[in-house]
């Protein structure tokens, strides 16, 4: 009876199974004797010196015996891997030389090896566009996490886990735009919440996600997704989302209207996609065009315009931070104004208010109320405001 192959999972986590049995690592149970065998296993094709496999799990032995205590681990771990039930269990790791190795002489397969063949069938100059399609959609499905998500400070794995962490985002990168290409917005979609999973702060897959939607018509969806990403860079990162993402949010606003419509469903539209509670909160690419229309409108008119610059300031010798307390004073802000009027986020500790018709006494006073109600609950968290008055663009 020909014996089950070995599996070996190392990217998403642990585990080695062979037919029905397997064993898993537990992430607080005996940590350095999966660590030794994980250690083998990412570097099979050489053998392994005793000094360097203290060196890479014990970095930080300062005495006795280290050899006696890699003996011990050996022989631990060779019977744990005996009583696991998979074939071959006790003959997995080999010692000669006064250096321990894989056995590779074992009929086995490692799924980061195989994710990386994949990959590399997938960028041959050979192959066809469908093809290069599905080969990727095996990889990006082998890919279940970073290599060894519990290793992940070890210094051993951290470059390895940052390099096939790179050959995904490839994967999907490549995958994306030939999905896109073909209209297959739905798979594509699939592709890019996996990855956003993985992580969330790479912006290109925000944009692939937003053109999924937007191909399958999903408009309701597409902006609440565009919402959620800027927020998240404003809140996170302290950037703005770039001109790339904001030309999407631009395409957004442009589904439905391929056909003639009349003014009265325009309109009806705009209503009822206004309807909000309180000033109207945007993001920087839309407070920037209402900017610019204000600023033409002024030249003509005459009208008042001002923009008023709120900043929280952090006090870094008692360790506050201005972002914890950014939401209390955007709701303060939304409350105090007027549904006309508009402000978004501009920083981290910073939001920009643009208030129409009213004179800079009206505006001091308008700061003032808002200064008032965040003291009442984060005077430690002194604001900072300036008021300027538009500039007209002729």
């Amino acid at each position: 009876m020909k014996e089950e192959q070995i599996r070996i999972q190392m990217l998403g986590g642990f585990r080695i199974s062979a037919g029905e049995s397997s064993v898993a690592e537990i992430s607080k149970r005996a940590p350095k004797l999966w660590r030794v065998l994980q250690y083998l296993i990412a570097f099979r094709h050489k053998t392994v010196s005793q000094e360097e496999l203290v060196s890479a799990i014990w970095p930080e032995n300062e005495g006795g015996d280290p050899g006696s205590a890699m003996r011990n681990m050996m022989f631990r771990l060779r019977s744990a891997l005996a009583s696991s039930g998979i074939p071959f269990g006790a003959e997995m790791i080999l010692h000669s030389g006064g250096g321990y190795s894989w056995n590779n002489l074992l009929d086995c397969t490692m799924d980061f090896e195989e994710f990386e063949k994949l990959y590399n069938q997938a960028c041959a100059g050979d192959i066809t566009k469908q093809a290069k399609i599905e080969t990727l959609l095996q990889a990006i499905d082998l890919y279940k996490g970073d290599f060894l998500p519990n290793a992940s400070c070890e210094m051993w794995a951290m470059p390895i886990a940052s390099y096939y962490r790179a050959m995904y985002f490839k994967c999907v990168n490549i995958i994306l735009e030939l999905l896109l290409e073909q209209k297959s917005y739905s798979q594509a979609e699939m592709v890019c919440k996996k990855a956003l999973l993985l992580d969330q702060f790479e912006e290109k897959i925000h944009e692939y996600h937003l053109r999924s939607l937007i191909g399958q018509e999903k408009q309701a969806a597409a902006l609440a997704a565009y919402q959620k990403t800027t927020a998240l860079f404003y809140e996170e990162l302290g950037v703005n989302p770039s001109e790339s993402l904001r030309s999407v949010y631009l395409d957004i606003q442009k589904m439905n209207h391929n056909s003639n419509c009349t003014l009265e469903d325009l309109m009806k539209e705009w209503i009822q996609s206004a309807d909000f509670p309180g000033a109207y909160y945007c993001e920087y690419g839309v407070f920037k065009i209402i900017y610019q229309l204000e600023a033409r409108s002024v030249a003509r008119s005459g009208k008042s315009v001002y923009v008023v610059s709120i900043v929280i300031k952090d006090d870094i010798k008692k360790g506050k931070k201005a972002e914890a307390v950014m939401p209390n004073l955007k709701n303060i802000i939304q409350s105090s104004l007027r549904k006309g009027d508009v402000f978004m986020r501009a920083a981290p500790n910073q939001y920009v208010l643009m208030l129409q018709s009213l004179t800079y006494e009206n505006c001091k006073m308008l700061s003032k109320r808002i200064l008032r109600a965040h003291n009442q609950k984060h005077r430690a968290y002194p604001l900072e405001i300036s008021i300027r008055p538009i500039t007209p663009i002729s």
